[in-house]
């Protein structure tokens, strides 16, 4: 329960830093 809720935390974590990286070159 809690192990399917840290993925998509880190999944939604790891986007976000995809997105603010892709924003910053």
């Amino acid at each position: 329960m809690y192990t399917c809720y840290f993925a998509y935390v880190l999944d939604a974590l790891n986007d976000e830093i995809s997105a603010f990286q892709a924003s910053n070159i």
